[in-house]
């Protein structure tokens, strides 16, 4: 079941990384470079397990990049950018946060 979770969130990443870079003109190579990595990074690992392991760097990685960008003023984000940032973020970090909630509650349940 678990591995069913790390799959679906893979493929909503992924989905949201295509949409991400369909967002941006063919003038943009520099910043569609960079997405191409992070889906490389992310979906080159053996197993999903270590697929999923490396959403958090590679996407780290990329918001890294478009933070310069943006704070350089050379690349002012839509909307809707800006709103695939905010998901894909989301996407992740709610899982994560699952996964960290299990981790502080399993004690308390094999408590007496």
């Amino acid at each position: 079941m678990k591995e069913d979770k790390e799959i679906q969130i893979l493929s909503n990443v992924n989905n949201l990384l295509n949409e991400f870079n369909n967002t941006f003109s063919d003038s943009d190579k520099d910043i569609k470079k960079m997405i191409a990595e992070t889906y490389i990074s992310i979906n080159s690992p053996e197993s999903i397990k270590e697929e999923y392991n490396a959403i958090p760097m590679s996407l780290g990685m990329l918001n890294d990049y478009l933070e310069k960008k943006a704070v350089a003023e050379k690349y002012p984000f839509t909307q809707k950018q800006n709103d695939i940032i905010h998901e894909y973020n989301n996407v992740y970090s709610v899982s994560f946060l699952q996964s960290l909630g299990a981790l502080i509650n399993g004690p308390a349940f094999f408590h007496p």
